[in-house]
């Protein structure tokens, strides 16, 4: 028993490359998603996903080409987008998060490492922002009230 036997029912991936369980063995989880937001800065951590592991499975367990679905975040802590991927109808959609605050016109840029991405005024989310996000879809896969999604 103890630390080595909690079992996650997530993973996290690090600038798309390095997964691991969140199975809060270090921190509890939501100081865990906390850290790991609070750290991007760009260029040598610029990017967090946040995704439900099969049932039973450890993330070694699982294949190279999963998950469908899932949140992500790239940036700077202080300037980030984020993102969902759900699958509807047999159909992977991925989408925008933004505020749900009349949108303002124009764009932001988001940067990180060698990728630029052009996101709406009210997309442009902070750190703060992208905790309360990866929170609510761990708890429940749903983005909370106050945000709104808008098709890559």
């Amino acid at each position: 028993e103890g630390l080595l036997s909690m079992k996650a029912t997530h993973a996290v991936t690090y600038n798309g490359q390095f997964s691991g369980p969140l199975n809060g063995a270090f921190w509890p989880v939501p100081e865990e998603i906390r850290r790991a937001i609070n750290r991007l800065e760009g260029s040598e951590w610029y990017a967090v996903s946040l995704w439900a592991l099969p049932p039973g499975k450890d993330v070694d367990q699982v294949p190279a080409d999963f998950p469908d679905e899932y949140i992500q975040t790239a940036g700077r802590s202080d300037r980030l987008t984020v993102e969902i991927r759900e699958v509807v109808n047999g159909v992977s959609i991925q989408q925008v998060i933004g505020r749900s605050t009349p949108a303002e016109s124009g764009w932001e840029t988001v940067a990180w490492d060698r990728f630029e991405v052009p996101v709406l005024k009210n997309e442009l989310l902070t750190a703060a922002d992208a905790v309360n996000l990866f929170l609510e879809y761990y708890e429940s896969k749903q983005v909370p009230t106050g945000y709104n999604k808008r098709p890559r």
